[in-house]
């Protein structure tokens, strides 16, 4: 039988990662429900992407050591609470751009592997 080993801190791996996943599969749903302008759809589905990205910080964010830029560019995302109709389509999209942060980021602490050769 093999002996196997816990990690300390595998229960927030696997959870980060099922949250990285998520948060990877709203952002591509995001983009393309800005591409075929279906607001109504994209209010939805960024509500859920906004708790996956919200869940992720904070599930790492004490954990490890988040890039300061980034840990104040979360913060002033946070919070906001409503964005006017002539700035909702800007916000989707810096939200997308903060995600690409926190992807590049997650990708130099080595929490997840993101090959970007391809």
């Amino acid at each position: 039988m093999v002996d196997t080993q816990t990690v300390k801190q595998s229960p927030i791996l696997k959870r980060s990662t099922e949250l990285y996943l998520s948060l990877c599969q709203h952002a591509a749903t995001i983009q393309t429900e800005l591409n075929y302008n279906e607001m109504p759809e994209l209010r939805n589905t960024f509500k859920a992407f906004r708790y996956c990205l919200y869940e992720i910080y904070f599930l790492l964010v004490d954990s490890y050591e988040f890039d300061s830029k980034l840990r104040s560019e979360i913060e002033e995302w946070s919070k906001v609470n409503r964005v006017s109709n002539k700035k909702e389509k800007e916000f989707y999209t810096n939200s997308l751009d903060l995600f690409k942060f926190l992807k590049s980021e997650l990708n130099r602490l080595s929490i997840i592997s993101i090959r970007e050769d391809y």
